[in-house]
């Protein structure tokens, strides 16, 4: 059984987790007709663990990045179409890709 879920950085991955188990000791066994956990007691009594949850979504700022990936992919995906329609367009990205690799390898 899992107590918590947590995460470090919500931002990333927002958790939220919920565990109503019962509060008694005792041996726990698993019943199959009713595919559920149980507890039983000293005194024979049994008691059912209930099954805990987990909730996992994305956070804020991996959603960002979801959409910001999505939007670059479809933009390059746009730019490609267009030097294949267009040989000079073509020809300025390429211009372009080799005097911003310079640019950056000089900084």
């Amino acid at each position: 059984m899992i107590d918590y879920i947590v995460c470090s950085d919500p931002s990333v991955l927002e958790v939220s987790s919920y565990n109503n188990g019962p509060y008694t000791s005792g041996a726990i066994y698993w019943d199959a007709n009713s595919r559920q956990f149980k507890v039983v007691d000293a005194n024979g009594n049994s008691q059912t663990i209930s099954a805990g949850t987990a909730n996992i979504n994305v956070g804020s700022r991996l959603r960002e990045m979801i959409t910001w990936y999505e939007q670059k992919k479809l933009e390059e995906a746009q730019i490609k179409t267009l030097c294949e329609q267009y040989p000079n367009l073509a020809e300025a990205k390429k211009e372009f890709d080799v005097l911003y690799n310079i640019v950056k390898e000089q900084q």
